[in-house]
């Protein structure tokens, strides 16, 4: 089962985008360890729009993300700030709805100085053990 994960990326200013990537390629990461299938764009694609000068925006990427999307069994929304506000992020939830999409959503903690890493681990964990109880039950 394909997890798509969708996060905000684009920025005015590039040292947000590069931290969006950051953070989502060590979620990904991080959810690949305990042996899940993801996929997220934005890890994906960063290096090879900054490799090739491919444009950063979604309007370049829509058809790409949602074909994705049409592949995953579910998608989960990581909350990074601006998430609420991204184009990329709001039109792959709309898109999820219409489609029946299961929907999962996850509030990065923002403020105060925090384990990135330890955070997306615990999530990993919280997220299998929750699934494991679900697949022993439809047994």
């Amino acid at each position: 089962m394909m997890i798509y994960i969708a996060s905000p990326y684009t920025s005015p200013d590039p040292s947000v985008m590069e931290d969006r990537y950051q953070k989502v390629r060590c979620f990904t990461a991080e959810g690949l360890r305990v042996g899940l299938v993801l996929f997220s764009p934005i890890v994906h694609c960063h290096p090879l729009a900054a490799a090739h000068n491919l444009p950063k925006d979604f309007a370049f990427w829509q058809t790409y993300s949602l074909a994705m999307i049409d592949l995953a069994k579910m998608v989960l929304v990581l909350q990074l700030p601006g998430h609420e506000t991204s184009r990329g992020v709001q039109d792959e939830i709309q898109y999820c709805k219409e489609k029946n999409i299961p929907l999962w959503y996850w509030s990065v903690p923002t403020g105060a100085q925090y384990d990135f890493q330890d955070l997306c681990q615990r999530f990993w964990t919280i997220y299998m053990s929750t699934q494991e109880r679900k697949d022993a039950l439809d047994k």
